[in-house]
């Protein structure tokens, strides 16, 4: 593994969160509705962050601390679970 592979590898590790049914807002900004937006605007297919009512990334997981981003899929899957459930 080279250097730069093993940096990208802590950085998912580290920022990148998959697991939905760990997935919770962040209490102090738990505004809904919930969209996402991209985390970089040049790759808007990739990893995604989860914002606010007020325009707030608010995604946690409770199994991966640090953790802000989700892969397009699994972060439409959990603005779904939220906004339907009102979290």
């Amino acid at each position: 593994m080279t250097e730069i592979q093993a940096l990208i590898t802590l950085t998912q590790r580290t920022f990148v969160g998959v697991n939905i049914d760990s997935a919770k807002p962040n209490k102090h900004f738990a505004s809904p509705p919930y969209r996402l937006e991209p985390a970089h605007p040049k790759h808007p297919e990739g990893l995604q962050c989860i914002m606010n009512a007020n325009g707030f990334n608010c995604l946690t997981f409770e199994d991966s601390p640090g953790a802000v981003l989700a892969p397009k899929a699994v972060a439409q899957a959990i603005i779904d679970k939220w906004n339907k459930e009102k979290i």
